[in-house]
């Protein structure tokens, strides 16, 4: 229920996130307490083994249903808007005319594998990815299935012949569709869930888009997190969208600035464990690096670990997150007491007599207590132990 007289002289500002299950929109005051929400189911379909594709037509209107549910609760405070950001599935791709904005494929998800065996041909090239990107050489991010699209798409293909083909991650799909200007823009941590991103040169790296065959002029321009990405048109307004982001880059955000010496814990359709690294530290053996802001002169880096099944346990079994496994996961870092875990998102945590956090789902930041040093493990994250269900170890 929104509380008026709070909102009487204060600006107001639209959070969109589009996941996995679902489009939500979220209102928030300066204060950040939510005061509107709006929520709308989307479905996911599964037509072959290895391949999972969502509908962008439906991704597009869940996203305006969500908003237009959440502004209307709003009243004549709508008017208070002032700017909105999006959060969205990563490593998820699309292929769509640049000329009417209409898809040419599915949203192909990440956690579609279809490319898998063709990616193979690469792994000589392994470390050198890792080295540029900060990930493995995986086929659940988004260029082998760019690739695909590219050789199997007869709609793609044509329409990269006449010049009118534009491919990259959804988030950039969905700006396209959304946004007056219909911009053909990209957020780094977006953008560098393709293998074609360097965490170091923060654009497209050349050397990665020859070696898998990927034209620049077919992507989406690289900017950073915070910028004047458009205007969502929502009634008679339009509202500035100034920040574009990952789901669980921004996740990370929920209680304000980063800490460095929490280890964050996000559970949902994946789960992942990830920890500040303040500047970009270079290649990790076993850790993915990831950028989660650029803003101004300042890059956010973190260390992540990830675990592509854990939505499953939702249905077959539970995530047993123990004291050893968060401990492991910030490197023996002397974590015996949790000081404090909390959901940040609806979520269902049952805690056990032995200190065990059974989840079934939703968003968990660890903070161990006293003055921790030492680097984060995110290997350990592989460690975590699984009641049932399967695990595929990567990156959503």
């Amino acid at each position: 229920m929104i509380e008026t007289q709070n909102l009487s002289s204060s600006s107001l500002y639209l959070a969109i996130d589009q996941g996995g299950h679902a489009s939500r929109a979220l209102v928030f005051d300066y204060r950040g307490n939510v005061v509107a929400e709006g929520h709308q189911a989307i479905s996911i379909s599964r037509p072959q083994p290895d391949w999972v594709e969502q509908d962008p037509e439906e991704l597009v209107e869940s996203i305006r249903i969500a908003v237009d549910k959440a502004v209307a609760t709003l009243g004549q405070h709508r008017h208070r808007l002032v700017a909105a950001g999006l959060a969205t599935q990563r490593s998820s791709i699309a292929c769509w005319d640049k000329q009417t904005g209409a898809a040419l494929t599915p949203v192909i998800s990440w956690q579609d594998r279809r490319a898998h065996d063709w990616l193979d041909r690469f792994s000589a090239y392994t470390e050198k990815i890792h080295h540029n990107t900060g990930l493995p050489l995986t086929a659940h991010y988004g260029v082998s299935k760019m690739r695909w699209c590219l050789d199997h798409v007869p709609a793609v293909k044509q329409a990269r012949e006449q010049g009118r083909l534009a491919l990259g991650p959804m988030s950039s799909f969905l700006l396209f569709r959304l946004l007056e200007e219909r911009p053909l823009l990209v957020d780094p941590a977006n953008a560098s869930r393709t293998l074609l991103w360097s965490l170091k040169g923060l654009d497209w790296d050349p050397e990665l888009l020859n070696l898998f065959e990927v034209p620049l002029d077919l992507l989406p321009r690289s900017v950073p997190t915070r910028f004047e990405f458009g205007h969502l048109p929502i009634g008679d307004q339009r509202v500035p969208v100034r920040i574009v982001n990952g789901d669980q880059s921004a996740a990370m955000f929920a209680y304000g600035r980063l800490q460095p010496d929490t280890a964050y814990i996000n559970t949902g359709t994946g789960a992942f464990v990830s920890r500040p690294a303040g500047h970009y530290r270079g290649y990790a053996r076993r850790l993915l690096a990831s950028i989660i802001l650029q803003e101004n002169d300042e890059t956010t880096y973190v260390l992540e670990g990830t675990v592509n099944g854990a939505g499953a346990l939702t249905n077959t079994g539970t995530l047993n997150l123990t004291d050893a496994t968060l401990a492991a996961a910030v490197d023996n870092q002397n974590i015996t007491n949790v000081t404090a875990l909390n959901t940040l998102s609806s979520a269902t945590g049952v805690f056990d007599n032995s200190g065990n956090v059974n989840v079934l789902g939703g968003v968990f930041t660890l903070s161990g207590g006293g003055t921790h040093s030492g680097t984060f493990d995110a290997a350990a994250a592989t460690s975590l132990n699984f009641n049932g269900g399967t695990h595929d170890f990567g990156d959503g």
